[in-house]
């Protein structure tokens, strides 16, 4: 599926929505950030020329998935009737700095993003595979990462 395809209406009527986010540079690294009526900073490390004031764009990337999974979850669970008691979610990336830096002619993007997920329930083992591809398969930012260029590894587990 393409978005041009969605936005066109080849897939039906669209139902469309907008999220906005804006940021204003300050300093060395810094950013701040707005995103609906919350306001944080982004920056980076004394050894990228920052100064740490918070997290890096690319940490933001994976906190959102991390968040956003966790949100698509839960709305799946209750749909899904499974009771979850409890869970945690981790997300890995890995960058060639090079892509980043401009030494090099590869991507400046994540290469693969791991996901790790542990799932309290009393549920079966095949439930929570269900849960994990159907989340997957509705979670906005999961969706995005799976259709770029990168390796996307999720490995969900009972806890």
């Amino acid at each position: 599926m393409i978005a041009r395809d969605v936005l066109s209406g080849k897939l039906g009527e669209p139902d469309l929505g907008e999220i906005h986010a804006r940021g204003t540079w300050r300093a060395k690294m810094h950013v701040d950030l707005r995103a609906g009526r919350h306001d944080f900073v982004a920056d980076e490390p004394p050894d990228r020329d920052g100064e740490d004031h918070g997290p890096t764009p690319l940490e933001y990337v994976l906190a959102g998935l991390c968040a956003c999974e966790a949100v698509t979850m839960k709305r799946t669970a209750d749909k899904m009737r499974m009771r979850i008691d409890s869970f945690e979610i981790e997300a890995n990336g890995v960058i060639d700095r090079r892509g980043r830096k401009g030494t090099a002619p590869v991507p400046a993007h994540f290469l693969r993003v791991e996901v790790r997920a542990k799932v309290g329930t009393p549920e079966s083992e095949d439930k929570v595979q269900r849960l994990r591809e159907v989340t997957e398969r509705h979670c906005p930012v999961a969706t995005l990462l799976q259709s770029a260029p990168l390796e996307f590894i999720s490995v969900w587990e009972k806890a």
